[in-house]
């Protein structure tokens, strides 16, 4: 694929996921067709099928796309890569990014209202089943970044880098619920030292010692 054609290819793939954000918000994920898409995006429902399998892959990738935007994704990937000397830096670094007002925003926003609807509907599908999918690629990347950073020393070497994952998560999906809901508006500086006390404990959560 030529230099032009793959800008080309990212422009249409751009329009795509920008006219999704404004037809999902305007008539909700359930009564949104593929075809509203190509229409809000001037391109046929073929180009849509060209990057996306369908309108629950769509909706996936919006997620992946802001989360990549808020820079969220790239600040995991750094506390992973090879060269990374502060993976617990970077850990923290991304778990204080929920809590800047970009983020806040898109939380708040119609578009995380629709995937809250979806991933609180009691009957699982196709859509739902691709959201988790994405979450836990985040949930792995979370605890394997743990993992470096008992590696470096960071940690204690008898930390359970699977349940600081999970502390970690589990309070930021509080404090996020609790901004959803209108029912804990902090300041920043409030959840930042939230965050901080979270820290100076992870050396608690030990494995048990193996007999």
């Amino acid at each position: 694929m030529s230099k032009k054609t793959y800008e080309e290819a990212q422009q249409t793939k751009f329009n795509i996921l920008t006219a999704a954000n404004e037809v999902f918000t305007s008539k909700g994920y359930a009564k949104t067709t593929l075809s509203d898409i190509a229409r809000a995006a001037q391109v046929t429902r073929g180009a849509i099928y060209w990057h996306f399998e369908n309108k629950g892959e769509l909706l996936a990738a919006l997620l992946e796309d802001r989360l990549e935007r808020l820079n969220l994704l790239p600040t995991l990937r750094s506390a992973l890569a090879e060269d990374q000397r502060d993976p617990l830096g970077m850990i923290q670094k991304w778990a204080l990014l929920h809590f800047q007002s970009d983020t806040e925003n898109f939380i708040v926003s119609p578009l995380g209202d629709i995937l809250q609807q979806v991933m609180a509907s009691e009957v699982t599908n196709e859509v739902q089943s691709r959201l988790i999918e994405l979450i836990e690629g985040v949930q792995q990347m979370l605890q394997d970044a743990f993992k470096r950073a008992i590696a470096l020393g960071q940690l204690s070497p008898r930390v359970d880098a699977r349940m600081a994952a999970a502390y970690l998560q589990g309070t930021l999906l509080g404090l996020v619920m609790a901004l959803r809901d209108g029912t804990h508006i902090a300041p920043y500086q409030s959840n930042k030292l939230i965050i901080e006390t979270m820290f100076h404990h992870f050396n608690d959560l030990q494995a048990p010692a193996q007999r």
